[in-house]
């Protein structure tokens, strides 16, 4: 009797560790086959009619040759995770922003921009004179290949977005930031 209860008691145990292994592989599989094959693109719809009451430019890491949609608006697709610089003109006013792709809770607060298709993650936003630090620093950073920086990790970024807030975009320090995370391959 007892060895019957034993083994009863090591089969339940055995069968529950193996549900539990099971349910670990299949949320790392739909993980897995989440990041390679559902990430997202960030759709940009720059407008063209003159109706709409402001313009818009962008600029990072284009996955495809821009297209016009239904309306005449020409979309601009962009990688996924990629950081994309964003510049507004209103009529009264501008802004710039480098965002990327919301994933989750702990990206922050998601906000919606007019002509993109998902909620998004802002890392720097500018007006007034720092719009011009961020037109400078992205010139210096995109002179020799228009898409290199927009390949760096978010981390660059966001050091970036620091010194375009504390210090401005000196060329030294924009190509010492820029040297530093590409390891070799030099800003002339």
């Amino acid at each position: 009797m007892m060895i019957t209860q034993y083994i009863n008691c090591i089969t339940f145990n055995i069968i529950n560790i193996i549900c539990k292994l099971y349910n670990i592989i299949f949320v790392y599989y739909t993980i897995l086959i989440y990041t390679l094959f559902m990430n997202h693109h960030v759709n940009v719809s720059i407008p063209i009619d003159t109706n709409i009451s402001y313009s818009l430019f962008a600029q990072g890491l284009l996955i495809d040759i821009p297209q016009n949609d239904d309306v005449g608006n020409i979309i601009f697709k962009f990688k996924a995770g990629s950081v994309i610089a964003l510049f507004y003109t209103f009529a009264n006013f501008r802004r710039a922003y480098l965002v990327t792709e919301w994933q989750n809770q702990n990206d922050g607060e998601a906000i919606h921009l007019p002509g993109i298709d998902l909620p998004l993650t802002v890392l720097f936003k500018a007006k007034g004179r720092r719009i011009d630090e961020l037109k400078h620093a992205l010139h210096i950073l995109t002179k020799d290949d228009r898409h290199a920086p927009f390949k760096l990790p978010l981390e660059f970024w966001q050091k970036l977005s620091n010194l375009l807030e504390l210090k401005r975009s000196y060329k030294e320090e924009v190509f010492y930031l820029y040297n530093k995370y590409t390891k070799g391959k030099k800003l002339k």
